[in-house]
């Protein structure tokens, strides 16, 4: 067995993810909590990276 490895990335404004996925809560937007619970279905790991200048990487690992 193996992973199916999918990368989305830019290098646009990016964003502090903690606080992003705090704010969210509140505002009820739900758009990172979404994509997490969907990969636990799956059984798949979901990261984010981020930062405020540097762009955004999303890896989505799902085991095949």
């Amino acid at each position: 067995k193996g992973y199916l490895v999918c990368v989305v990335e830019d290098d646009g404004r990016g964003f502090k993810v903690a606080q992003a996925e705090k704010a969210s809560e509140r505002r009820m937007h739900f758009g990172l909590l979404n994509m997490r619970e969907r990969a636990e279905m799956i059984k798949a790991a979901l990261t984010v990276d981020s930062s405020p200048g540097k762009g955004t990487k999303v890896t989505l690992r799902v085991p095949l």
